[in-house]
């Protein structure tokens, strides 16, 4: 009878063992999970495109305002003034040549080929750091662009119909979110986008 109770006994031991040793390891696993979570967060990027215009400035600037690298995985800028889409990976090749601006009975062509402060062409591969920024293009309207005020409105009325779309990964690999941002703040102070035409595309419709 003392056997029995003591084969019992070690049975239930043993099976309590069991169940710990189990639970322990849920609960180790569990904890890895979190502390990998909690290792990606505390290098997540997150990325936010500024729209800057002033009275002779304009520019776009991409910021990474999270607390890893952001690389870029892809990015596309798309513009939908036309009747088809033009997509490109360089803002400035969505950019026409030339404006005819409107105003009653009188035309105005206008030269948008003008020359700009800074651009850059496919960042695709490039990494931006925590907390650094990356000017994608910025214009100024100087005295020595002609009709600046007209050079000024046109590219602001064609900027509010474009957008981009941007992937990214952080440093694990990990695919971000894809940031998605239109480009209508530019049409704020264009009164009547419709009397603005643009004859030239930089780029064929695909």
């Amino acid at each position: 009878m003392c056997e029995l109770i003591v084969d019992i006994c070690n049975i239930i031991v043993g099976i309590v063992g069991i169940v710990v040793a189990v639970v322990a390891v849920i609960i180790a696993k569990k904890t890895c999970n979190v502390q990998n979570e909690y290792n990606k967060n505390s290098v997540r990027p997150i990325l936010n495109i500024a729209d800057c215009d002033y009275e002779n400035t304009l520019y776009i600037q991409l910021d990474n305002k999270g607390v890893g690298p952001a690389i870029i995985t892809d990015i596309k800028f798309i513009s939908s003034y036309y009747e088809m889409d033009i997509v490109s990976n360089n803002i400035v090749e969505l950019l026409p040549v030339t404006a005819i601006i409107s105003n009653q009975d009188i035309q105005k062509y206008v030269n948008l080929d003008i020359c700009f402060d800074t651009f850059v062409e496919d960042i695709t591969g490039r990494t931006i750091a925590q907390q650094e920024q990356m000017l994608l293009l910025k214009i100024t309207f100087d005295d020595e662009v002609e009709d600046k005020a007209l050079v000024h409105l046109a590219i602001r009325n064609y900027l509010s119909n474009c957008s981009v779309s941007i992937e990214y990964i952080n440093v694990y690999g990990d695919k971000m979110d894809v940031y998605n941002h239109d480009f209508s703040f530019f049409g704020r102070l264009v009164d009547y986008p419709e009397d603005i035409e643009y004859s030239e595309k930089r780029i064929p419709l695909y």
